[in-house]
């Protein structure tokens, strides 16, 4: 069998991917936000590099793996699709939960590259675009459209309480009753860019989410 050399990346490739958002309850009744990765809920942290970690033992597409980045056989890596067309494309993206959004990633170190994308050793995040209604399962452009993230439920990791998250559309206001733990759109922005340094582009991507 030809052995197949899976390159090292010194900068950055750029790809597209789906992130989960969860909320954390601070001690001053304030929430900070985090995104996670879509199934598993590992939170990328701000400010550092993600590194892939090995969870083959529960081995899916949307997971974040192996700590020596991409072997040469198995699905180890951090995920990334090479245009958005695809990720909206992939039959997967139908059962992706609650409070989601998508954007560009950084990709590097050892990184192999597949028909429809990458699977990285490291990245972080470059930007967000769109988050998709939980109602209606349409883009919500992140940088111009009104919207709401609502925060429910609670699980405890590592000590903490965290919560999870649900975006609902201007159009879908009239469709669910308010809460108290409703953020608007604005500062979900401001939370992320803060906490994280990086940018909400404004894209039209042509994208009908059905």
């Amino acid at each position: 069998m030809k052995k197949v050399v899976v390159p090292d990346f010194i900068a950055p490739l750029i790809g597209w991917r789906f992130w989960r958002i969860v909320s954390e309850n601070l001690n001053n009744n304030s929430i900070d936000l985090w995104l996670t990765s879509i199934i598993k809920l590992i939170r990328w942290p701000p400010m550092k590099r993600f590194k892939a970690e090995c969870l083959c033992g529960y081995s899916y597409y949307f997971y974040e793996l192996h700590t020596n980045g991409p072997p040469e056989v198995d699905p180890c890596g951090i995920y990334a699709y090479n245009s958005p067309q695809y990720a909206f494309a992939d039959p997967l993206f139908k059962i992706i939960p609650n409070g989601v959004v998508f954007g560009k990633v950084k990709l590097w170190g050892k990184v192999q590259k597949h028909q429809f994308g990458y699977r990285a050793q490291f990245a972080y995040p470059f930007s967000l675009m769109i988050a998709v209604c939980d109602e209606c399962k349409q883009p919500i452009n992140l940088s111009s459209d009104f919207f709401i993230l609502r925060v429910f439920g609670a699980f405890m990791e590592g000590g903490k309480t965290f919560a999870f998250s649900q975006f609902i559309c201007r159009n879908c206001l009239s469709l669910v009753c308010s809460s108290e733990t409703d953020l608007e759109g604005k500062r979900v922005v401001h939370l992320l860019q803060k906490k994280y340094g990086i940018q909400i582009e404004k894209r039209e991507i042509g994208l009908t989410v059905s």
